[in-house]
């Protein structure tokens, strides 16, 4: 009897053990799994982020062509407002000259 008393003792010792190494792998695995939904809430958040970014940068973009558009027409407008004017100026010239010389 002692001897199968000594065993039982001894199976129920590594059934314990056996128990808590599975309530702290239990554990483990909880841990992680509460990890891993985090990393998924934080991707999820980063993706909508990224998105958001995305589209203020392809506004900004279109911006950016309209402004540039905008400004070299205006530079074209500008050196054709000068060539008027050098033009002008040169009419002007003409004109005093024929009044001086009367």
């Amino acid at each position: 009897i002692t001897m199968q008393h000594i065993q039982l003792q001894n199976k129920t010792k590594d059934t314990e053990k056996t128990k808590e190494k599975l309530e702290s792998h239990s554990k483990q695995q909880k841990k992680a799994q509460e990890v891993v939904e985090r990393n998924q809430q934080a991707i999820k958040e980063l993706e909508a982020t990224i998105r958001q970014t995305e589209m203020e940068r392809q506004n900004q973009r279109k911006e950016f062509e309209a402004v540039t558009s905008e400004r070299n027409i205006l530079g074209t407008q500008l050196i054709r407002r000068n060539e008027e004017l050098s033009l002008l100026y040169e009419k002007i010239k003409i004109q005093e000259s024929t009044l001086l010389k009367g």
